[in-house]
């Protein structure tokens, strides 16, 4: 039990590792990408580049791109929460196991236990 929960926790801090560095890299990739696919989208729509209804597309898509990563980070802090309360309890129930539920009495060369 103990060894799986290390090996967990192991994998929690590996993928932790990135640097600053990538972590912006990766993110502005990942905005040019969502940049193209909204542009692509709002010309699709018959938009077309440099006018007010392109521009207002672009920016209903970005706000709703916004909305929906509101909402998954708020699950993924419930998620994480829960998580946690679990992990709670697991520890509390494995300090119960190590708690001894009988008790043993000595008299001479006799025990009682109950």
């Amino acid at each position: 039990m103990w060894r799986a929960l290390g090996l967990i926790l192991t994998c929690c801090v590996l993928t932790a590792c990135a640097s600053n560095e990538q972590l912006a890299q990766q993110q502005a990739a990942a905005e040019q990408a969502s940049q193209a696919q909204h542009e692509a989208r709002c010309a699709s729509f018959g938009y077309r580049p440099n006018t007010p209804d392109y521009s207002r597309c672009l920016e209903t898509l970005y706000m709703q791109e916004r909305q929906d990563a509101a909402a998954q980070q708020a699950q993924r802090a419930a998620a994480l929460d829960n998580f946690g309360t679990r992990l709670q309890k697991a520890g509390k129930a494995l300090e119960d196991i190590d708690r001894p539920h009988t008790t043993c009495n000595f008299a001479g060369d006799t025990m009682t236990c109950y």
